[in-house]
């Protein structure tokens, strides 16, 4: 193999074949056939050196087994790589099913119902199939009648006609059914709830998905009824529910993102009159005073995302409640926002302070009663036989369309599945390590992992353990996942470039002192004044602004340049003085004379271009390895790029943040960055394609599509895109988002509606850092039809 394919590449191990199968796509037209194969080749052996663990086999003798086997290159290559002794079986495909059989003779105590191999050889059969139409999974059955009279079954997944013709004994389980023992107590009624009969009252649909069903129902079943409300949820997931979910998904989100349109229609079909879907922003806090934690993006943004991309879903969308709900210290916008709620269904405040009054109530109830039978379950376990406890999301966990009725499959197999709330979460105290994430459901899986796992997890979170055996990423700044690792990825980048000793600022969340504590160390550990902070930051976001402008009218003015290459050519030779000049601080002058060297290029303003205004996510977007030097290609197909400013979503978060919080302090240094920045943009922005908007612009803008309270970096993209829409200057739009960003495919939800309300070309490209051959193609279509959208009005 090896002497055929002299250039073969490894693609890494943990590979499944979608991932090979992109890298092979990535590279095909670079490598030859034999290379490519061999590739192919090494990662399957790969695969099986990390999940088998035989990579420390060398000089010893391995039996490979299996399909996989027959291929003789794998071995070839397991060989090559383990330096062992590889021995492969003649019939090596059917070892497994050898052992099986040979397994269960052993275990077999009663007579084998198995006709024989020479029966089977003379039976007949045919193959039919039907759908059982017994409840709402509407499961394809197969029927294998035979010619000695024998009927078989398959495909039912409740298995009622297999354990009807005796092809299967009925499971006799006494395990208690803790989930739909749940799913029962999440549904009963409110405690001394004064509600009138259901008869003729108006309905409220609730979608049966996300924490908005799975952990607060009983919440919002307890404030309607008692305002005199039918309430309605909708049917359990189905293959019906799942494709009208499938036909609506425009983006690469999760299952249960795409289950949301399958669940808002089966309530459309119910005729409820009203649908409630909350946005929950931040979950409440536990007795220990944990930082803030958040819920799923996708589950923030897909009650304002799931309408904008279905025109079904749109057409009922003035009839769906959809206040944004912060939950963290003592719910403290809760109560606001659903007297705005019954305000908007007739109701009064009085009304519905005492209905939310009894939400909260059942909603107690509901918790308490999980806590005092899961105390109950545990006093008992050897009762029961093998606990395990299902970690993960509620509703990943609690429904059976999207878990593939896994606690069944436990209890089939002797064990006793159990839902991760039984257990006493809120006694678990996980301050020392609640930095690590900000996701509500991170919190709640370690506490449930401290509580099951104990020792072993302790070891990996405090420990430094064999780097060859595993690895963990920690980080240090807050925000999104992505932005947990940065800085990790530009140590190692700084310290393969052979600078070991850099220091990178990266203080802990919510401890913005460590900014000045870290800065001392660059300082050489002398102590930094208030006054000295003060002097960094100012020429810090000065120069910062200064050079995002020079970058901005680069883009602007070099589609326009007369002589290739002479605008980036005065843009780095302006860069090198501006620098020396920061060091010596005559900041605003320098950064004056630096945008008038670009400004003074000769230009050739008669060409034909096109404006392509780029929004998505801040990183992927400014860096041109990770985008695919995007702009470069636009610029070849005729195309000015508008890219916003790397302070735009700085600016954006700074100005939600000091306008939720409130505080003084936020306000101030929200207004000194704009008044920092203020000359220097009105001195640049009558010479762009599009000056870049204000921050508040921008929220007010995205308030069209949803709430931006919901607050991700789909807020700023979908205020920015729209924004650029209504200028009539963007003749299309580029979406730049990592591969399953989660706000990246919340705005391409919006970004589809926008398409659809104005007409403007719209591509959403994700990216995962392997080159597509498609790329170009699909830059070369967006230009297109931006030239076609500029000659019309759109």
């Amino acid at each position: 193999m090896k002497a055929q394919a002299p250039a073969p590449v490894s693609f890494g191990n943990k590979k499944c074949t979608v991932f090979i199968e992109e890298e092979l796509s990535a590279r095909q037209s670079r490598m030859s056939r034999e290379d490519l194969l061999a590739s192919v080749v090494y990662a399957v052996a790969e695969n099986f050196l990390s999940q088998f663990k035989i990579g420390d086999k060398k000089g010893k003798t391995v039996f490979f087994q299996g399909g996989v086997a027959l291929n003789h290159a794998v071995a070839g290559a397991l060989q090559y790589f383990t330096q062992s002794r590889i021995i492969v079986s003649e019939h090596t495909e059917v070892m497994g099913a050898i052992g099986a059989a040979v397994w269960a003779r052993k275990k077999l105590s009663a007579h084998s119902p198995f006709i024989g191999l020479e029966k089977v050889g003379k039976r007949r059969y045919s193959v039919t199939s039907f759908q059982c139409e017994g409840c709402a999974n509407f499961c394809n059955v197969s029927k294998v009648p035979t010619s000695d009279g024998v009927t078989l079954y398959g495909g039912d997944r409740c298995e009622k006609y297999s354990l009807s013709t005796g092809q299967k004994e009925k499971p006799s389980s006494r395990v208690p059914d803790l989930f739909k023992e749940r799913e029962r107590l999440l549904q009963q009624g409110s405690p001394n709830s004064t509600r009138k009969s259901l008869k003729s009252l108006p309905r409220v649909g609730i979608p049966r998905v996300f924490s908005q069903y799975y952990e607060y129902f009983p919440l919002w079943k307890g404030f309607f009824e008692e305002l005199g409300f039918e309430v309605v949820i909708s049917g359990r997931t189905n293959k019906k529910i799942i494709s009208q979910g499938l036909d609506n998904v425009v983006a690469e989100t999760c299952f249960p993102a795409e289950l949301v349109y399958g669940h808002l229609k089966d309530l459309m079909e119910k005729k409820v009159d009203m649908i409630f879907f909350p946005s929950l922003i931040d979950a409440p806090q536990s007795k220990w005073k944990e930082r803030k934690t958040h819920f799923c993006t996708l589950s923030q943004n897909m009650p304002y995302a799931a309408p904008a991309t279905s025109p079904q879903l749109q057409a009922v969308e003035d009839k769906m409640l959809r206040p944004a709900l912060r939950f963290h210290r003592k719910f403290y916008n809760l109560d606001q926002e659903m007297i705005r709620v019954a305000q908007r269904l007739g109701k009064t405040k009085k009304e519905a302070q005492e209905a939310l009054k009894k939400g909260l109530e059942a909603w107690r109830k509901f918790r308490n009663q999980i806590k005092e039978r899961g105390k109950e379950i545990f006093s008992q376990i050897p009762k029961w036989g093998i606990p395990v406890v299902l970690v993960g999301r509620d509703y990943t966990v609690g429904d059976p369309g999207i878990n593939v009725d896994l606690p069944q499959m436990i209890v089939k197999a002797g064990g006793f599945p159990i839902p991760m709330d039984y257990l006493s979460l809120e006694e678990v105290n996980i301050k020392d390590i609640q930095d690590l994430a900000n996701w509500k459901f991170y919190h709640r899986v370690m506490r449930a992992a401290r509580l099951t796992a104990g020792d072993y997890l302790e070891f990996l979170l405090h420990h430094s353990p064999n780097p060859q055996k595993i690895a963990f990423f920690n980080h240090q700044a807050d925000g999104a996942c992505r932005q947990k690792v940065y800085y990790l990825l530009q140590q190692i980048v700084f310290q393969r470039l052979g600078y070991k000793n850099i220091p990178i600022i990266t203080p802990a969340p919510g401890k913005t002192a460590g900014y000045i504590e870290q800065m001392e160390l660059i300082n050489g550990g002398k102590k930094l004044t208030k006054i000295e902070v003060g002097k960094f930051f100012y020429r810090f976001w000065k120069s910062i602004v200064t050079n995002e402008m020079a970058r901005q009218l680069v883009l602007s003015r070099r589609p326009y340049e007369k002589e290739k290459g002479s605008v980036d050519e005065s843009y780095q030779e302006g860069i090198k003085e501006f620098c020396r000049s920061i060091v010596q601080g005559n900041i605003p002058k320098a950064a004056f004379d630096f945008i008038k060297k670009i400004k003074q290029v000769p230009l050739q303003n008669h060409q034909k271009k096109v404006n392509i205004g780029i929004v998505g996510e801040g990183y992927v977007r400014l860096h041109q390895p990770s985008n695919q030097y995007c702009i470069p290609h636009l610029e070849e197909l005729g195309a000015v790029s508008v890219l916003p400013m790397a302070t735009s979503f700085l600016n954006f978060a700074m100005e939600y943040v000091s306008h939720q919080n409130g505080s003084l302090i936020l306000r101030f240094i929200n207004y000194l960055q704009h008044y920092l920045e203020k000359r220097i943009i009105e001195y640049v922005n009558p010479y762009l394609v599009f000056p870049e908007p204000k921050a508040k612009a921008i929220i007010k803008e995205a308030a069209y599509f949803m709430d931006p309270r919901a607050v991700s970096e789909a807020v700023e993209g979908i205020g920015l895109a729209s924004l650029y829409a209504k200028s009539k200057r963007i003749n299309g739009i580029l979406n730049l988002i990592p591969a399953h960003c989660m706000a990246g495919s919340a705005l391409q939800c919006y970004l589809e509606r926008l398409h659809r309300d104005t007409g403007i070309p719209v591509l959403t490209i994700p990216l995962d850092g392997i080159y597509d051959i498609n790329f170009r193609a699909n830059l070369e279509l967006l230009v297109h039809k931006a030239y076609k959208a500029k000659l019309c009005v759109y």
